[in-house]
């Protein structure tokens, strides 16, 4: 048992440097595209992220525009960069932690959300995401649009697909229409790597 705890974890070191690693590889893509949003559009949107180093790389492209909220900011600073985002029409982009601002507050007038990382607890995108979903969220009738921008052929794209169906499995049960099986999305993508060797 201490033997495969032991290559778990090792297994869970190198899976976490690769998710950082594909995080910051693929920051001009993720810049691009907001460029190309912020001129195609008036909208704002949220970015979800996961690392400091990613957000801040994020945060000093848009500086003018955005706004961002990880761990480090809380209580009425949390609140006024939430508020400063929805009021001021310049600030168009909302730099969010996932777990940290993907929960707790409406995104009233926002329908745009976008994941430029992702991490192995389903529940958080769709937290995420249902910042601009329901009754006093998004926009009034418009569709809200979420983008999941991922490295085609990697890990991440993997990710993503186990992410997603493991989301389904557990709406499923929280509404009542199946039960949950292993919710374990690291375990999962080691083996579909595994079948490939």
């Amino acid at each position: 048992e201490r033997l495969s705890s032991a290559v778990r974890a090792e297994g869970l070191l190198k899976f976490g440097y690769l998710v950082r690693l594909i995080g910051r590889m693929k920051l001009p893509s993720v810049m691009e595209w907001l460029e190309n949003f912020l001129q195609e559009s008036d909208e704002k949107i949220i970015v979800f992220t996961l690392h400091k180093k990613v957000m801040h790389a994020l945060r000093e492209k848009f500086p003018d525009v955005s706004t961002h909220v990880d761990g480090s900011i809380t209580g009425k600073k949390r609140q006024l960069s939430f508020e400063k985002f929805l009021s001021v029409n310049k600030c168009r982009i909302l730099f969010g932690n996932l777990r940290a601002a993907g929960v707790g507050w409406s995104g009233k007038g926002v329908s745009n959300v976008m994941f430029c990382e992702f991490c192995t607890v389903p529940g958080l995108h769709t937290q995420g995401e249902d910042r601009c979903i329901g009754i006093g969220r998004g926009q009034e009738g418009i569709s809200t649009s979420i983008w999941w921008l991922t490295v085609r052929d990697s890990i991440e794209e993997r990710l993503v697909k186990i992410v997603q169906s493991k989301q389904k499995t557990l709406s499923k049960t929280l509404d009542g229409r199946g039960c949950a099986d292993d919710l374990d999305v690291y375990d999962q993508l080691v083996q579909e790597l595994r079948k490939e060797m």
